[in-house]
Formats: structure tokens, sequence, C-alpha cells
């Protein structure tokens, strides 16, 4: 069981580092190195902004099922049932409630769909 968990972190580590880490690069390095070059072009769009908008996504999408499997071992762990026995939700809102590890999430949560929704908006303005 710590094998999955440790694996789920990892994959959970690595799609957060990948959505942060392009987000950086595009606007600390790419934005402003062809805006410079491209002065007085109007706006202008980058080669690869399809590309990173599709790593953005699927970091996304790993970093929240990543997150989920997370809750679904700790959960597990911590109630002391096997993986294949569905919590009833009374005990889900208590594990999210009254443990650290359910607050820390349910914050993570919050913050990964506020960047969705920032990603989605800035899609269509692009």
């Amino acid at each position: 069981m710590i094998g999955v968990s440790i694996l789920i972190r990892i994959i959970h580590l690595d799609a957060a580092i990948a959505l942060v880490g392009s987000c950086a690069f595009l606007l600390l390095v790419a934005r402003p190195a062809f805006h410079k070059e491209a002065q007085g072009e109007g706006q202008v769009v980058l080669p690869f902004d399809h590309l990173l908008r599709r790593l953005w996504v699927w970091s996304l999408v790993s970093f929240t099922g990543a997150g989920l499997l997370g809750l679904w071992v700790q959960q597990a762990l911590v109630t002391n049932r096997s993986l294949w026995i569905v919590p009833p939700v009374e005990e889900l809102g208590r594990f999210l409630a009254g443990t650290h590890y359910g607050r820390v999430w349910l914050l993570r949560l919050l913050l990964a769909g506020l960047l969705h929704s920032g990603l989605l908006l800035s899609a269509r303005h692009w």
C-alpha cells in the first residue's frame, strides 16, 4: 500500500511541476523573447502555443486524477479498509473536514479548479 501511495505522489508531483514549469517558461522566457523580436507586429502567436495548452490540460488531468487516487488510498489507510471497499459518504466528509490531509487536499482541489478556470478563459482569449 505504501508503494502505491509513493507512485501516486510521484505522478501528482510530476504533473504539478510540468504545469508550473510550462507556465513559468511561457510567461518568463518565451513571450518576452517573441515580443521583443516582433515589436510593432501586433499580437504575436507563439509557434508552440497549441502544444503548451495541450500540456496544461493533460497536466491538470493528471494532477486531478492523481489527487483523487491519493485521497482514495489515504482514506483507505486511515480507516483500515481495503481499497476495494467504498466508504460511506458521511465518513468521507468527516475525513475531508476532520483531518489535516483532507483540508490540504480540498485546498489543492480548489486551487487546481481556479487554475483550470483561468486557463479555459485564457484559451478563449487567445
